[in-house]
């Protein structure tokens, strides 16, 4: 289910993300400003890899040395630069200690299930269509361990 934030600054929309996330929600879709000039963020019921920051500057250079420092640190652009107020806000985020776990774990599966998918009877008929293809093509062993391919039929060269 998705809950709405509805904020009237940045500082309330802090204190309400916060909450969200501590409540095993994620952010779900771009903040943006409602007609109101309220703050909107929706949220969904998840599992929360992320932690996330929110710049809040007051011009373009103040927003670019913001992102850098928050760069370095790790995290990375989520979503798009809201302006509100005269002032720029931006998500950044980066993955938590949930986060790495579950990528680590992630990257574990695929490289186990890789492996199990490579040696499995599907590639025992890859290799059995291949030793087909050779004999399809007439292709001799060489004492080297190549193949030449003899062509069965005449070919035109043009």
């Amino acid at each position: 289910m998705i809950h709405f934030i509805k904020a009237i600054d940045p500082a309330d929309l802090l204190i309400q993300t916060t909450e969200q996330l501590a409540r095993g929600r994620d952010l779900y879709t771009p903040l943006f400003v409602s007609h109101e000039g309220l703050l909107c963020q929706r949220t969904i019921l998840s599992l929360c890899i992320y932690e996330y920051r929110l710049i809040i500057a007051k011009d373009l250079d103040d927003l670019w040395n913001q992102e850098s420092n928050a760069i370095d640190m790790g995290f990375d652009y989520a979503f798009n630069v809201v302006l509100w107020n005269a002032k720029y806000l931006q998500w950044m985020s980066r993955m938590n200690s949930t986060g790495i776990t579950v990528r680590d774990a992630v990257a574990r599966y695929q490289i186990e299930h890789a492996v199990d998918l490579f040696e499995s009877a599907e590639r025992k008929d890859e290799l059995k269509l291949v030793e087909d293809v050779r004999a399809g093509l007439h292709m001799e062993p060489t004492a080297n361990g190549e193949y030449v391919v003899q062509v069965p039929f005449p070919v035109k060269s043009s």
